[in-house]
């Protein structure tokens, strides 16, 4: 699989995981999200890690701390 087939699987993947987490995700959304979750431990174990409110506020932080690096005021 060459680089632009990966960045667009990981979109795929990613999108129904930040709808999950936003609440906003779709039936579709879901079921395919689930599929992916159930389909290996290892896909769960990702799951659980990404959906957790700690690892998501700490990936928040890190963002605002590029963002003010990349736009000194």
């Amino acid at each position: 699989m060459d680089r632009k087939e990966t960045d667009k699987l990981a979109r795929r993947i990613a999108y129904p995981i930040h709808s999950f987490i936003a609440e906003t995700i779709s039936d579709a959304e879901n079921n395919e999200l689930d599929e992916r979750v159930c389909a290996s431990m290892k896909n769960q174990r990702l799951f659980e890690e990404l959906a957790d409110p700690a690892f998501i506020e700490k990936s928040e932080k890190s963002i605002q701390m590029i963002n003010d690096f990349l736009n000194p005021n």
